[in-house]
């Protein structure tokens, strides 16, 4: 089997608690959450994507958990946990804004159960939604088309959300969108299958097509796109797939530790255009070489 070989970060993250981990077209984005009494602790480190130099770290805290984090510029998008009940409208912002220096300063509704979170390039931001957030049984609620695009106008992002047709397809379960240069591949569940949409900035359908494998997260290098795959038995990421045109597989890769060249076993993954990471049992950070 061919290796995808990552490189390990100096920094570990020493937490108790969950870690998310997100990424843009230049940095990774890991949020180390521990409660403490009535309130969340959470410590943001900010690297760079190309060396795993670590840029800048943060400490804020909130009264409620953060269940996402996404970064464009020097603002960061925190998803904040919301409990919701079937059938009753609760359209409390539950998308926070946040800046290093002016602190907490736009929040808006981003819909219920929010499964996924992306910033394209053109700084438009794409959420997700898992089947709790859809089959809410309110029809007019802003989940219930699976995904939803917010517009980035006048320096932030606006409560007004375009969704878009998603023709001949009813979403079921969204699980993740990834960002190209110029368009999005969305992932989601339908009618029983699986498919991998194709779509510009602005929403408007390029491709799609069905797919037979389950995945973490996906990237694009030159013509190929990697698909990073967990294990059902041990529940970890440990292999990629690698597909011509999204089309042709064109083989298989063991996750290999660039030093040590022994196989890594990742509990999370990101991805965004050509660059990708993980993080292992021990609280190890890795990147794509």
């Amino acid at each position: 089997m061919s290796e995808l070989v990552f490189t390990r970060i100096n920094t570990k993250i020493n937490t108790s608690g969950p870690i998310i981990l997100s990424m843009n077209a230049a940095e990774l984005i890991v949020l180390a959450q521990e409660k403490r009494k009535d309130k969340y602790i959470n410590r943001i480190f900010i690297f760079r994507n190309r060396d795993g130099y670590l840029r800048h770290r943060y400490q804020i805290e909130t009264s409620k958990k953060i269940t996402g984090v996404q970064k464009s510029g020097d603002l960061f998008l925190f998803i904040i946990h919301m409990d919701y009940k079937d059938g009753m409208v609760h359209e409390e912002p539950n998308i926070y804004v946040w800046h290093p220096i002016k602190g907490f300063c736009h929040s808006f509704y981003g819909g219920r159960y929010i499964r996924s979170m992306t910033v394209d390039s053109a700084n438009h931001l794409w959420l997700g939604y898992d089947e709790a957030g859809i089959f809410s049984c309110l029809d007019d609620d802003i989940s219930s088309k699976g995904v939803t695009r917010f517009p980035f106008t006048d320096g932030t992002w606006k409560s007004r959300c375009e969704s878009f047709c998603t023709y001949p397809h009813l979403i079921d379960h969204f699980y993740g969108a990834y960002a190209e240069k110029n368009a999005l591949y969305l992932h989601y569940h339908t009618l029983g299958e699986d498919y991998i949409r194709k779509v510009d900035l602005q929403g408007e359908t390029l491709s799609f097509q069905k797919a037979d494998f389950d995945f973490s997260a996906q990237f694009k290098i030159d013509s190929s796109y990697y698909f990073l795959i967990r294990n059902e038995a041990s529940c970890r990421i440990d292999k990629a797939l690698k597909f011509h045109n999204m089309t042709k597989q064109a083989g298989q890769y063991q996750l290999t530790d660039k030093v040590s060249r022994k196989a890594l076993r990742f509990t999370q993954v990101t991805a965004y255009q050509d660059k990708a990471a993980g993080i292992d049992e021990s609280n190890r950070l890795y990147l794509l070489s």
